[in-house]
């Protein structure tokens, strides 16, 4: 499969390229952004001989713009020890379109890094910069466990009253203590108090069905209800999950609710903060919302249907429980059920 790598025409216009650059200069950045071995990172193997033959340069003049573009222009960082290089600002530029693929992409490269320092060297350099496509920013937030400081307080502490505190492991141990022994009642053996009973239930643990859990037990009847009796009673316990847990939880949800939507376009628009928005909202209220606008909007050309981006960021709000209006009904059968009753 052939390799792409962008370069804006703004390039020539860069006041640095203009004012600074000199031919051999343009050339041999140009050569940096788009060689075979540039990667989306913008981090890869720099092998000075390699590139004087694909230049037509000697190793040494490769060697002097080396030295040049890092400590004179200072938009390079090169590893002698590994032998690779990583180009500043690339990932301003090199990606425009976000989303899975993009990810998959970025950490499989991100593997192939000897000098994780060239990965910090980038992340410093490129992560508040307003120019940064969203999921080059989850990946610094992912691999590097980069915090926006900017936001830091404020998020944090938003996000700490609406994460969800369940001790959910106590609350276990609480019904198998209180459990009280039963004649077997049948061939299926639940597999936290141990009594055979004629049918298990299905229990979202150690995450909850309404936290969007995925993992399952089979309990009899008695444990399930006397967990959820349990709940009731003694609150959420003190058991806080974690951030990185929610956004976990978030984006698996997320997936579930794009692949819902007719119109997947922006996916990578949807930043990791609206996701944990759309995720202490609630997968069935946010799945009510997606079948409430396209019934809405059945009938209607695609042109003017909403992006996956602009739905999710904003357009699903007015479609939640509390702001939602159903459309008044207009058809002929529903104006005369209105002057049949209105005799």
């Amino acid at each position: 499969m052939a390799k792409f790598r962008t370069v804006k025409s703004s390039f020539w216009t860069d006041s640095k390229v203009v004012e600074v650059f000199s031919p051999e200069d343009k050339y041999f950045f140009l050569y940096l952004l788009t060689n075979p071995k540039a990667t989306q990172l913008g981090i890869y193997e720099f092998v000075p001989k390699l590139v004087a033959f694909d230049m037509g340069y000697s190793v040494e003049a490769i060697k002097v713009l080396l030295d040049r573009f890092e400590n004179k222009y200072g938009v390079i960082k090169y590893s002698k020890e590994t032998g690779e290089i990583a180009i500043k600002n690339y990932l301003l530029h090199s990606i425009v379109k976000g989303g899975k693929p993009v990810m998959d992409c970025l950490k499989k490269e991100e593997k192939m890094i000897k000098d994780k320092s060239l990965l910090e060297y980038v992340a410093k350099n490129v992560y508040k910069d307003k120019r940064l496509n969203t999921t080059v920013k989850e990946f610094f937030d992912d691999v590097m466990n980069i915090e926006d400081e900017d936001e830091d307080d404020n998020e944090d502490e938003d996000d700490n009253e609406r994460i969800v505190a369940y001790d959910s492991l106590k609350l276990k141990e609480m019904v198998i203590n209180e459990s009280v022994p039963l004649p077997d009642r049948g061939q299926f053996q639940c597999e936290w108090c141990g009594n055979k009973v004629s049918v298990l239930e299905n229990h979202h643990f150690p995450i909850p069905k309404k936290m969007y859990g995925k993992e399952t037990v089979h309990i009899c009847h008695d444990c399930h209800k006397a967990f959820h009796d349990l709940e009731y009673s003694k609150g959420m316990g003190t058991y806080r999950t974690s951030t990185k847990d929610i956004d976990d939880l978030a984006d698996e949800m997320f997936y579930e609710l794009w692949n819902l939507y007719p119109k997947k376009r922006g996916k990578g628009s949807v930043s990791q903060t609206q996701r944990r928005k759309l995720y202490h909202i609630g997968y069935e209220q946010l799945v009510r919302c997606i079948d409430r606008y396209i019934e809405e909007t059945k009938g209607l050309d695609e042109q003017y249907i909403k992006n996956g981006s602009t739905f999710f960021n904003s357009g699903y709000v007015d479609y939640l429980d509390e702001n939602y209006t159903p459309p008044i009904n207009t058809t002929k059968s529903a104006v005369m059920s209105f002057l049949n009753n209105g005799r």
